[in-house]
């Protein structure tokens, strides 16, 4: 009998030393810095391989596209000034992109996500002026507040970034969502030039 308690307490060692094991997985849950490589990529790939999660492009939004802007109901609000833009920029590699876009002072912009997995979360990843930078949006997803996104520093040489919004798990429920971007900073120009969208695999 002795014996038998004896091997159900090795037993019950080599368990608990065993049961961390899933841990592993947790450790991978997404965060914001593992894209901030991105950040600087001219054109972000389809599907990309971040500290050890496969991100896929799932929608994408092409700024003053009439047939994307409206596919996506994209629209700019309450702005105490609104305009369009094309620039001619660079990357912090050097590549040369030209683009269109739109700009609002204060208010916000809204638009819709389509293609998505519930459950997952999502990146939200804008191509944005980089001169104009030192602000606070406000993300919101279906009406409710989830999280404050920081574009913190500026850059007058190498002017383009892509600059990502992490929505967790829990927000996104449903395969469409309405997002809306709200000014924060006082009177600062808040741009966007093109909007892809991304979920892990």
């Amino acid at each position: 009998k002795a014996a038998e308690i004896a091997t159900a307490a090795v037993a019950c060692t080599q368990v608990l030393i065993e049961a961390p094991t899933p841990k592993e997985t947790e450790k991978k849950a997404a965060t914001i810095s593992d894209w901030e490589g991105v950040k600087g990529m001219p054109q972000p790939k389809p599907s990309m391989e971040l500290e050890g999660t496969t991100w896929v492009l799932v929608d994408e939004i092409e700024i003053l596209n009439k047939e994307s802007e409206d596919k996506h109901l994209f629209s700019i609000k309450e702005a105490k000034d609104s305009y369009r833009s094309r620039q001619k920029l660079k990357y912090p590699d050097g590549t040369t992109v030209e683009d269109t876009g739109r700009a609002h002072v204060d208010g916000y912009s809204e638009f819709k996500v389509m293609n998505l997995v519930p459950g997952r979360p999502v990146c939200v990843v804008r191509r944005m002026d980089y001169v104009y930078g030192d602000y606070e949006l406000e993300m919101v997803v279906n009406g409710k507040k989830v999280g404050i996104i920081a574009c913190t520093g500026t850059d007058r040489v190498h002017r383009w970034r892509n600059w990502p919004a992490l929505i967790a798990a829990e927000h996104v429920t449903d395969t469409s969502l309405m997002f809306r971007q709200q000014s924060v900073t006082a009177g600062r120009d808040i741009n966007m030039f093109h909007i892809w969208v991304f979920q892990p695999k």
